[in-house]
């Protein structure tokens, strides 16, 4: 628990897990003024895995409740901040298992000649797909010219061909 302080305003900051909820939840409450008069503003991540250690679904499935009055913009944005530094805020279903492979290095970089080139590679939540990139690193291009290859992320693990999933955009 934190207390902050602004134009003479206190709030408290704390953050647990709500078990009726199945969520972590970051709460931001205002304490002057008569009890109960707010501001009040929550932010639940909900649990991917609730009967295991915390693990938090995507973003698109957090949820703000906010009630009370005004919340001045340094504090919202304080706020805002210590919830995006703790890395509950996630693009994508995170799989935390000790069997999980581990993600191999993401970029790489390189040099034929006198042009350098790098590879990037990711992984889409939304579609189960890796996605790699090829790009000549040209620091005065204007451009993003680069080649996309998308496989799916099923295809190595099930004997299939790594051919069935490109998608070269």
């Amino acid at each position: 628990m934190e207390v902050w302080l602004h134009d003479d305003k206190l709030y408290e900051v704390s953050s647990g897990y709500s078990l009726p909820d199945d969520a972590w939840q970051y709460e931001l409450t205002g304490l002057t003024g008569a009890p109960g008069t707010g501001p009040y503003l929550t932010i639940s991540i909900p649990d991917a895995t609730p009967v295991g250690p915390f693990t938090p679904k995507p973003a698109h499935h957090v949820c703000v409740h906010a009630d009370g009055g005004q919340v001045p913009w340094p504090i919202l944005t304080k706020f805002i901040g210590l919830v995006e530094s703790t890395g509950d805020l996630v693009a994508e279903n995170r799989n935390l298992a000790t069997e999980a492979p581990a993600l191999p290095l993401t970029l790489n970089v390189w040099q034929h000649d006198d042009r350098q080139y790098e590879v990037n590679q990711f992984h889409f939540g939304d579609n189960d797909s890796w996605c790699y990139e090829l790009y000549e690193v040209k620091p005065d291009a204007v451009g993003n010219d680069y080649i996309d290859v998308q496989i799916p992320g099923d295809c190595t693990n099930n004997g299939g061909s790594a051919d069935q999933g490109r998608d070269a955009r």
